[in-house]
């Protein structure tokens, strides 16, 4: 990948969340992706507390709540 590229839509877009690049595929290796989309969702200790494939809508109520129940641990 081309991180400026990376950089730029970071930088025009005003991304204020950590944006991590897997140049070398060690992240792609140990979480491995079957559909596009898919997110993994980590937990405060750095753990995978979910994963999901494919589209979700990440404004629904249900997922609001999943999320909410994550962060209160």
């Amino acid at each position: 990948g081309d991180s400026s590229k990376v950089k730029k839509f970071i930088d025009i877009n005003s991304l204020t969340f950590p944006v991590l690049l897997d140049l070398d595929g060690i992240a792609e290796k140990l979480y491995p992706s079957f559909t596009i989309p898919f997110t993994y969702v980590i937990d405060k200790k750095g753990r995978v507390a979910a994963r999901v494939d494919g589209a979700k809508n990440w404004a629904s109520n249900e997922t609001f709540a999943a999320l909410d129940i994550l962060v209160k641990g």
